[in-house]
C-alpha cells in the first residue's frame, strides 16, 4: 500500500503498522545482534518511540526503519563502550602520591607499575609521555618523531597489552 499524503498516514492504525513490520523489524535486529531478548528489547523500544511521535511527517516506513536502525546502533555503541573500558582504565590512574589514597587506589598502583615494568623501552616511553605527563597524540608524534596517527596506533597496541596483562594478573591473584 502506497500512501501519498499525511491524511492517509494520518488514518492508518499504528497497531497495523506494528503487525505488519514488527516480524521484520525483529529479524532485522536479531540477525545483527544474535540475542533475542536484547532483539525484542531494541524493537519494542524502536516502536515506542514511533508511537510517540506518531504520525510522522511522510514516508512512515522509511521513518519507521530510522528509527529502528538509530536504536540498534545506540544499543552496539553501549555494549561495545562498556566491553571497552571494562579491564583497565589508563587515562584515569589515581594519583600516587595522594595522602588520602585508599587502599584499593594502592593496589591498583602496585599491579598498574608492575605492567608498565613489563613493557619494552620504547613502549614504557610511550606511556610516560602518555599517562604521567599526559601529552597529547600530537605532542607525542613530535617528541618520538613519528605521526599521530601512528602515535594512536602505538597507544591502543600498549593499552591492549596492559589490559591483556592486567586480566592475567587479576586471574592468578
Amino acid at each position: 500500500m502506497i500512501l501519498a499524503t499525511k491524511e492517509d498516514i494520518e488514518n492508518l492504525d499504528f497497531s497495523v503498522i506494528y503487525q505488519q513490520h514488527f516480524k521484520t523489524a525483529y529479524l532485522f535486529v536479531f540477525k545483527r545482534i544474535g540475542n533475542r531478548a536484547d532483539a525484542e528489547d531494541i524493537v519494542a523500544d524502536s516502536f515506542a518511540a514511533a508511537f510517540k511521535n506518531w504520525p510522522p511527517s511522510k514516508h512512515y516506513q522509511a521513518w519507521l526503519w530510522s528509527i529502528v536502525r538509530h536504536k540498534l546502533t545506540d544499543f552496539l555503541r553501549r555494549k561495545y563502550q562498556l566491553r571497552s573500558t571494562s579491564a583497565i582504565d589508563l587515562e584515569n590512574i589515581p594519583e600516587s602520591d595522594s595522602s588520602n589514597a585508599s587502599n584499593q587506589s594502592d593496589t591498583y598502583l602496585t599491579f598498574l607499575e608492575k605492567l608498565v615494568a613489563e613493557l619494552s623501552a620504547k613502549d614504557k616511553q610511550f606511556y610516560t609521555l602518555r599517562y604521567r605527563e599526559k601529552f597529547t597524540f600530537n605532542q607525542i608524534a613530535t617528541q618520538l618523531n613519528i605521526t599521530e596517527n601512528n602515535a594512536k596506533v602505538i597507544n591502543n597496541r600498549i593499552v591492549k597489552k596492559l589490559k591483556t596483562k592486567w586480566e592475567n594478573l587479576q586471574v592468578t591473584t
